[in-house]
């Protein structure tokens, strides 16, 4: 079910018991409750919709009753509540009657000795459990994780409760909350050894924990072992939190490359969908990473730009040469510095004899492409921070975007700027990365959007890009996009030369024919992302498409099939 009230992005959802009732709760603390007569979702209504608590935020719900409602919600101000659809379409919330309620963290529903009686599992912000049997506070645990560290998570199975805190344990309990067992996430090698969420399997022998720094891990409980199910760019530090370096293997269609401000660099396998190498932090000296690009001639060879995290600049402006081995952990080979500003955007000469490294002080640093990575000639007169550059396939001339949406143009033999733009009109690029230009600039503009059959199979075939030739589609638009032109943050040219990917700022990603020179020309949009786009990329075989999400530090593949 959709519901436009709803703009602020989804916090929290759940399912009630009998599976015919969900639950949702909005960036902007307000609750939905909605309603499905068959269970199927494809009928779900909404039922009721209101305001959460005035004060504080919402941690984390759950349906308390036998089979739906009420549902249980923890609050930051108030503790507990509870709330129940009204008759009118609104809410009924009551707060739970404490002395002094504080804020509860983490909610789990659980039974009672008789199946029949639904009690609720609480975790605080103080480090206290609770079993709550209806407003009555039947067990509870003062200090069950290190006091004034919170609970995180609970999770519940038959008779066994779980709970994770921000002191790095899990533990687990009986139903009369004494000590059965307790593990250190420290032994599981994740980066915030805290957990953000628990759940059993169904046979209580194995318990998944979601790090707060994003691993995944199934835990044996009879043996304490675990084994690493999947991971992400962490959230590790207090200003800094996104991920921006994105960069496919030159030769392999399978590898890729990702940084992010957790100063790690990751190698990611499309075919196991998994992390097949991770650098550690410190051998970048714990700074952010916002760039990375593989050499052309050498694929174990990757450059790294550092900076960007405003709470530690020690590091920006420095560019690592790693190398990647997959039987061992990346070797930094070199590192060079010659700005004091982040590095933005890092491009290797298509015969990898120069590195190309873009500042956010405005210049462009041109390196030898090995022994000892030597300065060469600096590019600069930029009046804003560089964010993309491309190489012609010459690699003579350099187009650089700035964040002020200008578009500069450098000769690389003397690294003065190219004032008369018409003269690289005939330019062939060995990239397009920059997002100005007039290949590039129709999807700046609103265009109609490939949907639906269309009858006319001719006109499809006219209107479609390349890709969706043979299919049956017709254009539709979106009236409020159409009102509002998109703000793009990164496109990508397929190697092929045949398509072009775009990614934006509210998180639209979308491909069009190449070149993309007019307004208006027909895209097929890509769902996955809900925020900003970081970088867009195809792979060197042009089969794949990888999108990164810059603040949800989240990766998307998809598959690329002509018709």
């Amino acid at each position: 079910p959709k519901h436009h009230s709803q703009r602020n992005g989804i916090m929290h959802l759940t399912f009630s018991q009998d599976n015919l009732h969900l639950a949702s709760v909005s960036g902007d603390q307000s609750y939905s409750l909605y309603t499905s007569l068959s269970g199927e979702w494809n009928d779900g209504t909404l039922l009721a919709h209101g305001p959460g608590p005035a004060v504080g935020r919402i941690f984390c719900i759950d349906y308390a009753g036998a089979q739906n409602y009420p549902l249980a919600v923890g609050t930051e101000a108030y503790g507990i509540e509870f709330v129940t659809p009204a008759a009118c379409g609104g809410l009924h919330r009551i707060k739970l009657a404490v002395s002094a309620p504080t804020a509860v963290s983490a909610l789990a529903r659980c039974f009672g000795e008789d199946e029949d009686e639904i009690h609720i599992l609480s975790g605080s912000a103080e480090g206290t459990l609770c079993v709550w049997s209806g407003q009555q506070l039947k067990e509870r645990v003062a200090q069950a994780h290190q006091p004034g560290t919170p609970v995180y998570a609970v999770a519940v199975t038959k008779n066994v409760y779980a709970s994770g805190g921000a002191d790095g344990m899990i533990k687990l309990w009986d139903s009369k909350l004494s000590l059965l067992q307790a593990f250190e996430m420290q032994k599981f090698r994740v980066l915030i050894p805290s957990a953000a969420s628990l759940c059993w399997s169904s046979n209580g022998k194995k318990l998944l924990i979601v790090a707060r720094s994003g691993e995944m891990l199934e835990l044996a409980i009879e043996s304490g072992s675990s084994v690493l199910l999947d991971e992400a760019h962490a959230n590790t530090k207090l200003v800094a939190s996104e991920s921006h370096g994105l960069d496919p293997h030159p030769t392999n269609p399978d590898i890729y490359a990702t940084t992010g401000d957790d100063a790690t660099v990751r190698v990611w396998s499309i075919s196991k969908r998994k992390c097949i190498q991770r650098s550690p932090p410190e051998i970048l000296g714990g700074a952010a990473c916002r760039c990375c690009a593989f050499a052309p001639t050498y694929g174990d060879r990757l450059a790294v730009g550092l900076g960007g995290d405003t709470g530690d600049r020690a590091r920006d402006g420095t560019v690592a040469i790693l190398r990647i081995d997959m039987n061992k952990l990346p070797e930094v080979l070199c590192e060079v510095r010659k700005s004091k500003k982040a590095i933005c955007d890092l491009k290797w000469s298509p015969d990898g004899k120069s590195l190309f490294v873009a500042s956010e002080d405005g210049r462009i640093y041109i390196h030898e492409g090995q022994d000892g990575y030597n300065l060469r000639s600096m590019c600069s007169n930029a009046n804003s921070p560089i964010t993309a550059i491309d190489l012609s396939t010459d690699a003579n001339t350099i187009q650089a975007a700035t964040a002020n949406d200008e578009l500069y143009f450098y000769s690389v033999q003397d690294g003065k700027r190219i004032t008369i733009p018409a003269k690289t009109r005939d330019t062939e690029w060995a990239s397009v990365t920059v997002p100005f230009g007039w290949r590039v600039q129709g999807c700046w503009r609103n265009s109609k959007i490939a949907t639906q059959p269309l009858q006319d199979a001719k006109k499809a075939s006219e209107l479609a890009p390349r890709f969706l030739r043979n299919k049956r589609w017709r254009l539709s638009d979106d009236e409020e996009a159409q009102k509002t032109p998109p703000i793009v943050t990164s496109v990508h040219r397929s190697h092929d030369s045949k398509y072009l990917v775009k990614g934006c700022a509210d998180g639209t990603v979308a491909i069009y024919n190449y070149p993309t020179q007019a307004p208006g020309l027909t895209m097929l949009p890509i769902p996955g992302h809900g925020s900003r786009i970081a970088k867009v990329r195809f792979s060197c075989d042009s089969h794949y498409l990888l999108v990164l999400g810059q603040y949800n530090r989240t990766i998307s593949v998809y598959e690329v099939t002509p018709y």
